[in-house]
């Protein structure tokens, strides 16, 4: 990740364009593992506003699905709920729809972090939606417990 890191450094610094799909693969690369999720936080909240060019022109990128699903799971791996629910409620306020994946993500990520009680509310408000989702996360999860 460090030469990823360097070249997506680079990158900024010669005032190419980076868009939403650049911060998201970078996210991705540092959420695969738990130990550097601070990483890609940092890079997720510096979406919001960066330096294009020398006049200090500011663009400021919107996270979509994707980058709150990655950012999501990777706080969910790093045992971190609060941060991931945060995260989660920070999502439905920007306005960024929650997909099945970012539901299963949450479902996996509490049941992983032995929040079986709100897994179970979250699976039941979902049926009351008309929602369904992957529930061999759960159950993969259970076994593991």
């Amino acid at each position: 990740m460090e030469r990823a890191k360097q070249l997506f450094d680079q990158l900024v610094r010669k005032g190419s364009i980076v868009n939403v799909r650049t911060y998201n693969i970078m996210i991705n690369g540092y959420c695969q593992t738990k130990e550097v999720v601070d990483q890609a936080y940092k890079i997720f909240k510096n979406m919001t506003c960066y330096e294009i060019f020398k006049n200090m022109t500011c663009w400021a990128l919107v996270p979509d699905t994707v980058t709150y699903n990655m950012m999501i799971e990777g706080f969910y791996k790093a045992g971190r709920i609060g941060e991931a629910q945060k995260l989660t409620s920070k999502m439905r306020e920007s306005g960024q729809p929650q997909d099945l994946l970012t539901f299963n993500i949450i479902l996996h990520g509490l049941c992983t972090n032995h929040q079986l009680s709100a897994a179970v509310e979250m699976l039941r408000g979902m049926e009351q939606g008309g929602r369904c989702c992957n529930i061999q996360y759960c159950d993969r999860s259970f076994v593991q417990s």
